[in-house]
């Protein structure tokens, strides 16, 4: 998406700011935005002011956005790849857990 605070992976769209108050500015201009592309919610996946939240195997608090220690640990666990589909396999899972370029704000 090309609007500030707003971040898309696939259909997971994230509105973030550094304040409460800018959060809630953006937010129309995306569900607008949404309007005019015709897109569908599915309102039960939406989530709105979370003070945590898992996004594409990161955790996104107010300390800023981490690496999910489930999926590190599943990662960590891992049999070591015994031939080039299963290095590939294990090169994709490190690729879902890229360090998305966001700097959130928690809501109350």
């Amino acid at each position: 998406m090309d609007q500030e605070g707003v971040a898309a992976i696939q259909d997971d769209i994230i509105v973030y700011g550094r304040t409460v108050a800018e959060h809630d500015v953006r937010l129309p201009g995306v569900f607008e935005m949404i309007t005019r592309s015709e897109l569908i919610l599915n309102e039960k996946k939406c989530e709105i002011r979370k003070p945590t939240m898992c996004y594409f195997e990161n955790v996104i608090s107010e300390e800023g956005v981490s690496p999910d220690s489930e999926k590190v640990k599943t990662i960590q666990e891992l049999p070591a790849p015994k031939n080039v589909p299963e290095l590939h396999q294990v090169l994709g899972m490190d690729q879902l857990s890229r360090k998305i370029p966001i700097k959130p704000v928690l809501c109350d």
